[in-house]
């Protein structure tokens, strides 16, 4: 029995197994299961990765989980099993950067990175535990730090979709103003904060206050260049006027965050959640990109997490 071997007998093991490698030959599952766990009793988890991958050279890819029979997904479960369990091993041992190492290189799912994450427990290896909760979000978690890139107004909204400006009627003020708007609108459309700035200015002298979906424009274009003081004072204006929406604190954060004040924008978070209000998708994106910038990716880690609670991770 291969599953007996001591550490001694390794080397004559492994002779035997690039023999039935080069041989072409199919290895059962008791065979296979025996090999992996001398490996896993040894620590030799690099060479239980290099028989597999020799395995699958020769044509037995035995972790494919596209295999063909039910026998061979069966056995294909069973090795990604016990390479999790070489995983846990090693994390259990304090080698986290090595039970990473094993889950990338094997393919491993979500099942995998979920059992080096409960190896973790208790609280003293919290930090091991996010460390495994970030390899297995990475990509959608760089997407969330990098949101400023690729965001576009009303594509990290969970509020209905834009607000078309009313049009028709009225005089030649109201006229005046609904010319004015969409000049804004069009301006942070291109980003052109300063001419929206103007552009805002200017719509002050009107006996009319702009709409707030027009203020929201502004905010995005000031959001989207950094101007967080610009902001600040448009959307403080408009809490006190009872025109604050989703969108004026999703834009306020946001460009707090892209001008550099991480701070303040983790203090409109807290605002926004102390309201009783649900945050958006931007709302989170800003927050979760501040935490990271202040060095306090544990909480970015958690509220990312909290964003999947909520599906608003897409």
């Amino acid at each position: 029995g291969i599953d007996d071997f001591d550490d001694g007998e390794l080397s004559m093991m492994e002779k035997l197994l690039d023999y039935t490698i080069n041989e072409g030959l199919e290895m059962d599952k008791t065979t296979l299961q025996g090999v992996l766990r001398a490996y896993q009793r040894s620590g030799l988890w690099q060479s239980a990765l290099s028989f597999l991958r020799k395995c699958k050279k020769a044509g037995n890819d035995y972790l494919s989980p596209a295999a063909p029979t039910l026998s061979k997904r069966r056995r294909g479960d069973m090795a990604r099993s016990i390479l999790t369990d070489i995983a846990v091993g090693l994390v259990e041992r304090g080698d986290m950067s090595s039970a990473i190492g094993l889950l990338k290189a094997s393919g491993s799912g979500v099942e995998g990175y979920n059992s080096v994450i409960r190896a973790c427990i208790p609280e003293s290896k919290k930090q091991r535990a996010i460390r495994a909760y970030y390899q297995l979000n990475q990509d959608g978690f760089e997407r969330i730090l990098n949101y400023q890139n690729i965001w576009k107004r009303g594509e990290l909204r969970s509020s209905p979709s834009d607000v078309i400006l009313e049009s028709g009627g009225g005089g030649g003020e109201d006229t005046s103003l609904r010319e004015l708007e969409s000049e804004i609108a069009e301006q942070a459309a291109s980003l052109q904060w300063l001419a929206v700035f103007e552009l805002m200015l200017k719509a002050r002298d009107t006996s009319k206050q702009p709409s707030a979906a027009t203020k929201n424009r502004a905010l995005y274009a000031y959001a989207k260049t950094g101007k967080w003081e610009l902001a600040l004072v448009l959307a403080t204006n408009m809490q006190e006027r009872g025109e604050a929406d989703h969108e004026t604190y999703g834009c306020s954060l946001a460009a707090c965050d892209v001008g550099g004040q991480w701070e303040r924008a983790l203090d409109i978070f807290n605002n926004v959640q102390q309201m009783s209000l649900r945050p958006t998708a931007l709302i989170y994106c800003g927050a979760i990109r501040s935490y990271d910038m202040l060095g306090k990716r544990q909480k970015a880690l958690e509220l990312y997490s909290q964003m999947g609670a909520l599906s608003l991770r897409k």
